[in-house]
Formats: structure tokens, C-alpha cells, sequence
């Protein structure tokens, strides 16, 4: 019983470092993402509205 604790504690902490881990990489790639598609602040600031009313 303890071991299937441990192992659903570690695979819970795994789950929430990805979740942390994907935003913060995507937002290091935001400039790159807006100079290739030659956006405005507006457009970006849309698809990221976007993107975020997506996760709901």
C-alpha cells in the first residue's frame, strides 16, 4: 500500500512539472513565433487569449 502511495505521489509531481514546464518553454518561443509570422502585439495578444480560453 505504501509503495502505490509513493508511486501516485511521484506521478502526480511528474504531471504537475509538465503542466509548468510546457507554458514556460512556449513562452521563451513567443518573440520567435510573432517575428516568423509577422503578427502585431494585437494579433499575439489574441492567439494567446486564445490558447488560454483553449485549456478551459
Amino acid at each position: 500500500m505504501a509503495a502505490q502511495l509513493h508511486i501516485l505521489y511521484f506521478a502526480t509531481r511528474i504531471a504537475f512539472f509538465i503542466a509548468g514546464v510546457s507554458p514556460a518553454a512556449w513562452a521563451l518561443l513567443i518573440p520567435l513565433a510573432k517575428e516568423r509570422l509577422l503578427a502585431d502585439n494585437g494579433t499575439m495578444g489574441l492567439v494567446l487569449l486564445a490558447f488560454g480560453i483553449g485549456h478551459f
